[in-house]
């Protein structure tokens, strides 16, 4: 059990209270250009004019970006091309960068417990280990099967639990989040 946050929901079903821990999610590596802008003051005026005409922000914005001499912008990747150009021909000296930012991946499962089958305590147990549940509040939740026991998880959380579920001989399952 973990020290993260921890949400409390209830069964939609049956009203008993689930303790779900916000860990950290899964993400995956995207790739992002960044524009490294370096303004010189006899420029300012017309970077301040290119950043509001074409990179789309607003003139207070684009002032206090070029008020800081070096800045870094990131636009639309299909759009960085055009204003590193533009930039460019404003005066401004401009270096486009690649970087690697971690995204989140949403959950994207909800795992149920179909059947509680003959070892209750063992599922319990399972759960727990699962789940950063009390006993009581684990008994309660899988007392009142059928019902949905977590929602919004990776798909591999879901499938790991629905895996320590069944090996414990409850019947779980997975399914997508509408």
């Amino acid at each position: 059990m973990g020290t993260a946050a921890a949400a409390v929901r209830a069964c939609r079903y049956c009203g008993a209270t689930l303790r779900v821990e916000d860990a950290p999610g899964a993400t995956r590596d995207e790739e992002h250009t960044v524009l490294k802008v370096r303004v010189g003051p006899s420029n300012a005026a017309r970077v301040t004019g290119v950043l509001e005409r074409e990179g789309g922000f607003p003139r207070e914005s684009a002032e206090a970006m070029v008020c800081k001499e070096r800045f870094e912008i990131e636009p639309r990747e299909e759009r960085a091309s055009q204003l590193a150009t533009a930039l460019k021909d404003a005066g401004a000296e401009v270096q486009r960068v690649t970087v690697i930012v971690k995204v989140a991946i949403p959950p994207d499962v909800s795992v149920w417990l179909d059947a509680l089958g003959s070892r209750k305590a063992a599922v319990i147990a399972a759960l727990r280990t699962q789940v950063d549940l009390g006993i009581k509040e684990a008994k309660e939740l899988v007392e009142s099967a059928p019902c949905r026991l977590v929602e919004r998880l990776t798909a591999q959380k879901g499938d790991a639990l629905a895996r320590a579920l069944a090996d414990a001989g409850g019947r779980a399952r997975v399914e997508p989040v509408e």
